[in-house]
């Protein structure tokens, strides 16, 4: 059982899904500070002088984080893995919970915060995951979730949009490679980057209905078969 005081609710994010890391720290649903690193896939060399920079901009220690938030995926297997072990260290060594995100939900639900409704209908998030496999999640923009957080064939990509009329597409994979399916969005997006103002206000709702993990359960969301080699 976590005690949580709402008042002062400071949140630690981290994100290190792709290349580049990054972590930041809110206040009661505001974006406090933000850094993300400049060395591509050093997460583990860096993640933790982020936090410590992060902290300090913000004039708060460990101590004064009511909870830790990951944004635990889709993405780099490794990289989810260290964000995902520095969370946990940190929550079990201060008893502090863990609230766990996924990236996709957080892409579409922030377009879905901005869309208007004679634009667009439906918000598709896609990244690529290898070639022609997608991770792949649909929200209305009223924030109805219609397709739940997928790995997911082009094929089945292709069927699974094409349903979606009044569509705005949030991806990493070229607009052109759209048409190539005969999936033609309304608006199109390529910019996949985590908007921390709405993060931070995101995760404090979830903070307030304490929608915290087991943490000894925690695992990222990989969405698809993790291959390992003996």
């Amino acid at each position: 059982m976590y005690i949580c005081t709402l008042f002062m609710a400071y949140l630690l994010h981290i994100d290190t899904s792709t290349d580049i890391g990054s972590v930041a720290v809110s206040h009661n649903g505001k974006l406090i500070h933000s850094i993300s690193g400049v060395a591509a896939r050093n997460h583990a060399g860096t993640v933790n002088s982020m936090i410590s920079d992060c902290l300090a901009t913000a004039d708060i220690t460990l101590n004064d984080i009511a909870a830790v938030v990951v944004c635990a995926g889709p993405g780099s297997y490794t990289g989810l893995r260290i964000a995902m072990a520095t969370a946990k260290g940190i929550c079990y060594a201060l008893d502090k919970p863990l609230i766990l995100n996924n990236k996709l939900t957080l892409l579409a639900l922030n377009q879905c915060n901005k869309e208007n409704d004679d634009i667009s209908d439906f918000v598709a998030a896609i990244l690529v995951a290898r070639e022609k496999e997608y991770y792949m999640s649909i929200y209305t923009t009223n924030k109805i979730c219609i397709q739940e957080p997928i790995h997911t064939t082009e094929n089945d990509a292709q069927d699974l949009l094409k349903k979606c009329q009044k569509l705005h597409i949030i991806s990493d994979l070229p607009e052109e490679e759209f048409h190539k399916m005969n999936v033609v969005p309304n608006v199109f997006s390529a910019d996949i980057t985590i908007d921390y103002i709405f993060w931070a206000a995101y995760a404090y709702e979830q903070f307030t209905c304490q929608e915290f993990v087991n943490i000894a359960a925690a695992a990222p969301f990989y969405l698809k078969q993790v291959y390992t080699h003996n």
